[in-house]
């Protein structure tokens, strides 16, 4: 609940501490209890400014970008049990101009499944061969981490295609295949979180047979796992 803090007579100091600790307001550790008083009234009367406007856009039949009245079609994100409503076309521009995949007025990450949900909307009214498609980049790295995870399994089916008698197989692995698993494992690991690269990893290590490439797996093991 936001309040102001009218009387500082009747609030410690130690409970106005405690609320600025539940509030998550840093660097107070100098501060005596009339200052602090004043900064958290501050701040709750800018959370209640923001909650009083947020009140009145939702309430509002207009677009808050444009500041034009909506028709349909028009796109709706639903935060924390409200509507919040903007001008078809004018929130694809939002999105291509700034890149920025949250709602513009709460400033709240929109979901992937929101995300699809406009793309459908954005085929139906401009066909599919649009280019207006909204691309997150969340959308990118999810495809990129599935070329990657195929590229190795491309090369672990190569390595079991090499013959044991084949006696170029050393040269093979040294010069064509050692070098795009490495590639392919340090992307993992600069592009992506630990816990997906682990799993990668771990499906590799029980596919591969070939020593040298264990011992690679191994090395990475012990310095990023």
């Amino acid at each position: 609940m936001t309040f102001l803090i009218k009387f500082s007579d009747a609030i410690t100091f130690k409970t106005a501490l405690n609320i600025a600790k539940l509030y998550k307001i840093k660097y107070i550790s100098k501060f005596k209890k009339q200052q602090l008083i004043n900064l958290l009234n501050k701040f709750n009367a800018a959370k209640i400014i923001q909650r009083n406007f947020r009140k009145k856009l939702i309430l509002n039949i207009e677009c808050p970008i444009c500041n034009e009245k909506l028709i349909y079609p028009f796109v709706s994100f639903k935060i924390r049990n409200k509507f919040f409503y903007y001008d078809f076309n004018t929130i694809i521009i939002y999105f291509e101009k700034t890149g920025d995949f949250r709602d513009p007025c709460t400033r709240t990450q929109i979901s992937e499944k929101k995300i699809h949900e406009i793309n459908s909307l954005i085929f139906y009214y401009y066909g599919k061969s649009t280019k207006k498609t909204i691309i997150t980049l969340d959308m990118i790295k999810k495809v990129e981490f599935n070329i990657v995870t195929y590229c190795l399994y491309d090369i672990i089916k190569e390595l079991e295609s090499i013959h044991e008698k084949n006696n170029k197989k050393l040269d093979l692995i040294y010069i064509n295949i050692l070098p795009r698993f490495i590639y392919y494992i340090n992307y993992l690991i600069i592009r992506y979180p630990k816990e997906e690269f682990i799993i990668v990893l771990n499906a590799c290590k029980e596919s591969i047979k070939n020593n040298t490439l264990l011992k690679y797996i191994h090395l990475i093991e012990n310095n990023y796992c």
